[in-house]
């Protein structure tokens, strides 16, 4: 089941499936192709007698046998319909068979009698996008009294539940042990032992607007749980803003700073993962720090941190490597939390530290510094700040060496167990796909009916890393092959599909300086700077009055000095930049 609970096993007959949109995916038992994203296919890695959406018949007389059980529980289907000593209430010649007229009379007649009596009208303009509770529609269910006498001769106030139940609103206070505890018996293990991979997503678009002044638990099968106290309130207010064309309407402030047990967000896994947040600064003037750990004996030991942006919504990603609870939460002042999406496992991942973490974030792009470049020189004309390009060093990435092994963390501690590998037999790895080293490079459409992406290879994130949604981003000064893997989600787990291969390239440099012996000379960039695969965008020179370069990379020397010669290279809308100095005697 989608939520992981134990679940059962649906027989299917004769049904019919309209799909205008070509969306629909029907995976039947044992079939060896079906229906996904309204395509008719087969993928080697999903085992259709285990994950499938319902055992097909060919006669309304047929069981569905014993040995078919759910994958969650191992239930079977009873066979209900099929026994006589069942009263269904139903005359068979009353049964309609498909036809043209079976849309209609499904949009005429669905629920009950004429439509049922609770009648709402979607805004399609507006509903299609969005994913937050419907005010009018939530008050009109809440409000909703039946008129419904018996079913089936059943008095109906017998089997009417008015209860009603909201994840989010300041009845749910159960602690974080109650979490766990929820936690630890959704997301057993299959029995097979295999690896599963789950999704838990907190949206605050989701939650009851108020203030809380104790714990509650929210999100997808309450897995997270919200810290709060009377001196520690948190709130939840309206707030529109977009990110990246996601839209949220409300935010979860947390008012303050905080500790790992007042104004934080904790949530235990059973595995390894990664957990994403969508954050701004409370304050407009200045970022936060953003905390991610775990807790032992009433000490927080914190796994990495984060800048939230003051300016705007930015994304801060961490990766864990085993099971545990984990917090976010800040000490350094208020943060307004958007949306937290948690990836994870049933398994910890063997190979990396057990205290290992590393994050990311994703609000800014890093830019090498190029103050160790021959800045011994006492020519006052290399000052980098008469550079053309100097008004585009936020999207640079600099480079003044040829290319060397890069120190930085290279997320090489991330898990790699949360999904499996391997890939359909009609899905082949190609190796068509280049970007620059530093750049960027989106491959969302490269996998067909791909949702997921992930590089699984250790080694090969050390030169490239990816994005849930198949954005490549290159680390600088490296080159090599990453292979990525795509995922496609069935029954709520995430099976590989195919993989895309795409070759990192870092551009070279020759020398770092070039001596002209007289003036007049010309020199040619582009054979001191290249990159396979790859033209120079543009060409600069630092002092245009000692030598000039021109568009196609041709410098000509006009007096006695020195000047920085720039190449830029452009990937995926990110600037790199490699230059030499040339020295006029």
């Amino acid at each position: 089941t989608f939520s992981s609970e134990a679940g059962g096993s649906i027989k299917a007959y004769n049904n019919t499936i309209v799909d205008t949109n070509n969306t629909s995916s029907f995976i039947p038992y044992g079939a060896s192709t079906y229906l996904m994203k309204g395509t008719t296919t087969s993928y080697s890695t999903i085992d259709t007698s285990k994950h499938f959406d319902a055992y097909e018949v060919s006669s309304r007389t047929d069981t569905v046998p014993s040995s078919v059980t759910s994958l969650k529980g191992g239930y079977s289907y009873n066979n209900f319909d099929t026994d006589g000593s069942v009263d269904l209430a139903v005359d068979e010649s009353n049964i309609d068979s498909p036809d043209e007229n079976l849309v209609a009379k499904i949009e005429a007649q669905a629920g009950r009698v004429n439509g049922g009596d609770l009648q709402f009208s979607f805004d399609n303009d507006t509903e299609d996008t969005n994913s937050s509770i419907i005010a009018k529609l939530k008050s009109a269910v809440s409000n909703y009294s039946s008129s419904l006498v018996s079913v089936g001769g059943i008095d109906a106030s017998i089997v009417s539940d008015d209860s009603t139940s909201d994840d989010s609103s300041s009845d749910d206070s159960s602690s974080p042990e109650d979490s766990e505890e929820t936690s630890s018996e959704n997301e057993k293990s299959d029995d097979s032992g295999e690896v599963v991979s789950y999704s838990r997503v907190l949206n605050a678009s989701d939650l009851t607007v108020g203030e809380y002044s104790e714990d509650f638990t929210a999100g997808d099968n309450t897995f997270f749980t919200i810290t709060a106290s009377e001196n520690n309130v948190v709130k939840v207010d309206a707030s529109k803003k977009t990110y990246n064309d996601i839209s949220f309407t409300q935010r979860l402030k947390t008012g303050g700073a905080g500790s790992y047990g007042a104004r934080s967000i904790a949530f235990t896994t059973e595995g390894s993962g990664t957990v994403t947040v969508y954050a701004t600064s409370s304050s407009s003037k200045e970022a936060r720090v953003l905390n991610f750990g775990t807790a032992s004996d009433g000490e927080f030991l914190a796994a990495s941190t984060a800048d939230v942006s003051n300016s705007g919504i930015c994304t801060c990603e961490f990766e864990f490597s085993k099971a545990g609870t984990y917090y976010l939460y800040s000490e350094s002042g208020g943060i307004n939390f958007y949306y937290v999406d948690v990836e994870y496992t049933n398994s910890d991942d063997s190979d990396s530290s057990s205290e290992d973490s590393s994050s990311e974030d994703s609000s800014k792009d890093s830019t090498e510094d190029s103050s160790n470049d021959d800045s011994s020189s006492s020519d006052s004309s290399e000052d980098s700040s008469n550079e053309d390009s100097s008004s585009d060093s936020s999207e640079d990435n600099t480079s003044d060496d040829s290319p060397v092994s890069d120190d930085s963390n290279d997320d090489s501690s991330s898990s790699d167990s949360s999904q499996d590998s391997s890939v359909s037999d009609n899905e082949s790895s190609v190796s068509e796909a280049s970007v620059i080293a530093g750049g960027k490079l989106d491959i969302s459409d490269k996998i067909s009916g791909a949702v997921r992406f992930k590089i699984t290879d250790k080694s090969q994130k050390k030169i490239a890393s990816v994005t849930k949604k198949g954005i490549v981003k290159a680390k600088k000064k490296k080159s090599g092959e990453v292979t990525i893997t795509g995922y496609h989600k069935v029954a709520g787990k995430y099976v590989a599909i195919g993989s895309y291969t795409v070759k990192v390239v870092a551009p070279v440099l020759l020398q770092k300086t070039v001596t002209a012996t007289a003036v007049g000379e010309t020199i040619s960039a582009n054979d001191i700077i290249s990159c396979e695969g790859f033209e120079v965008s543009s060409w600069s020179s630092s002092n245009k009055s000692v030598a000039v370069v021109s568009n196609t990379g041709l410098v000509r020397t006009l007096k006695k000095g020195s000047s920085k010669i720039t190449a830029t290279f452009i990937s995926g809308g990110k600037k790199i930049k490699y230059r030499f100095k040339v020295t006029v005697k």
